[in-house]
This record gives C-alpha cells, structure tokens and sequence, in this order.
C-alpha cells in the first residue's frame, strides 16, 4: 500500500513539475506553486527524485529564494497579482452565476491580502 501511495505521491510532483515548466513559457500558467507542489508530493513520494528537484536550476531559480525567505521581490509580486488578475478578470466574464463571480472575487481579495500584506517584499539583488 505504501509503494502505491507513493508512486502516486511522486507522478502528481511528476505533474506539477510539467505544469511549472509550462508555465515558464506560457505566462497564464504560474510556475511557482506548481514548483513548491512538486517539492511537497517529492517529499512525500520519494526522497531520491526530491533531492534531485531541490538540486536542479527551475527550481534554484523560481523557488528556493521564496522558500528560504519568505519574501518576494516587488516585480514578482507584481507579475504574480497581474497574472491572476487576469485570469480571474477573465474567469469572472465567463462565469454566467452571480455566487461563481462572488467567490472568484473573494478569492482576487485572498490574493492581494496575502501577497500585498503576508509576504515581504525585497529589493531586487541585481
């Protein structure tokens, strides 16, 4: 049972690994949780594949500094906040029922709450 849990653990990390890296090259899909997603079910699925995400350069370069600080450059977080803004602007056209706009409103609030006000910001370290 333990080898099934984790097979499963590790071929969603597998998934959220292809999703990230989609989403380097197609800005809609956000890299970052599907990276720290990944790490989680690695962690969890197999310790070998987890020490290799941790060690490769998406993963140096779009999580560790987060993970590590808990904080994000003001570009990122402007990147971040556009980016599901504009899904979620786009999400809200689309939705016909007035409680689907509702949560896809409160989640845009959740959004700005937590990145604006939860999460430090740091200067660029170029």
């Amino acid at each position: 049972m333990n080898k099934i849990k984790d097979s499963i653990f590790t071929i969603v990390g597998l998934l959220c690994v292809a999703l990230g890296s989609i989403g380097i090259l197609l800005p809609i899909l956000p890299t970052t949780p599907f990276f720290v997603l990944a790490a989680v079910m690695f962690g969890k699925g197999s310790k070998g594949i987890y020490q290799w995400f941790l060690s490769t350069k998406m993963y140096q370069k779009h999580v560790a500094s987060f993970v590590q600080s808990k904080s994000m450059t003001a570009g990122e977080k402007v990147c971040l906040l556009g980016m599901v803004t504009m899904i979620l602007a786009i999400s809200t056209m689309i939705a016909s029922n007035w409680w689907v706009r509702g949560v896809l409103l409160m989640v845009a609030v959740f959004h700005y709450y937590y990145f604006l006000l939860k999460i430090k910001t740091t200067k660029d370290e170029q």
